[in-house]
């Protein structure tokens, strides 16, 4: 497999990051949370229609942090699929710190690069940049951004595993260790539309790494080999 050089792809559409060519082949933290499940299911992950809540979501990111014309929107979408997103997004911009690291740093910025260890091509779309500051940020849309329930959902939809990947991925794509830290700007999907700033932590981050590094080897080991085995065929108690 050729190395691929690292370096940040300015306005790269994001369907073309997902699903177009070469990039629908490099591994991101989607395929490596189906690679958690099975190589089969990694292998498997294809496109598929939208629901509303990733409409929603999808529209969201787009007011934030591109500034869509919302008329224009409402042309290509449901009027209570932008009305929800609209909603959102004015309550993260009046939220000062929030609208503060959307401000200054740079919006929907992808990036590829070589594993640091394995030499196979990755991914990421990182939502915010702020090289100065070491922060990467990424706007989530929640059914609740209250601490106890974002903190137990943060932990099983693989947050942590997202904020190793992007800060190991950005600073591959540098060459040097420049982010240090992954935030989340949540915000919730209903009335009225609260708004938390979380931090990943240092001690998260390395189990994610403990978590994600064996993943790795499996990743590379099934591509060298063509071979993406599904589930165990043994009998499992339960």
């Amino acid at each position: 497999m050729k190395k691929i050089k690292p370096k940040w792809i300015p306005d790269l559409p994001n369907n073309i990051y997902h699903w177009g060519k070469p990039y629908v082949d490099y591994l991101n933290t989607s395929k490596l949370k189906q690679l958690a499940i099975s190589p089969a299911h990694c292998h498997a992950m294809q496109e598929t229609p939208p629901t509303k809540a990733l409409r929603v979501g999808s529209l969201f990111h787009d007011i934030v942090l591109l500034k869509s014309d919302e008329q224009q929107l409402r042309n290509a979408y449901k009027d209570d699929e932008v009305d929800l997103a609209v909603a959102m997004a004015e309550s993260v911009l009046n939220h000062k710190k929030a609208a503060s690291l959307i401000k200054h740093g740079y919006r929907e910025q992808s990036g590829v690069f070589a594993d640091p260890d394995l030499g196979f091509p990755c991914k990421i779309r990182a939502d915010i940049l702020i090289p100065d500051l070491g922060i990467i940020a990424d706007l989530k849309s929640t059914r609740n951004a209250h601490p106890p329930s974002f903190k137990n959902d943060s932990k099983w939809l693989h947050y942590d595993w997202q904020g190793w990947w992007y800060l190991r991925g950005a600073n591959a794509i540098e060459g040097k260790k420049i982010f240090h830290t992954f935030l989340i700007i949540a915000c919730e999907k209903k009335p009225p539309y609260g708004v938390m700033l979380y931090k990943i932590s240092q001690w998260r981050l390395d189990e994610a790494e403990q978590e994600i590094m064996p993943l790795l080897e499996l990743y590379k080991n099934c591509s060298d080999k063509n071979r993406w085995p599904s589930y165990p065929e043994e009998i499992m108690e339960i």
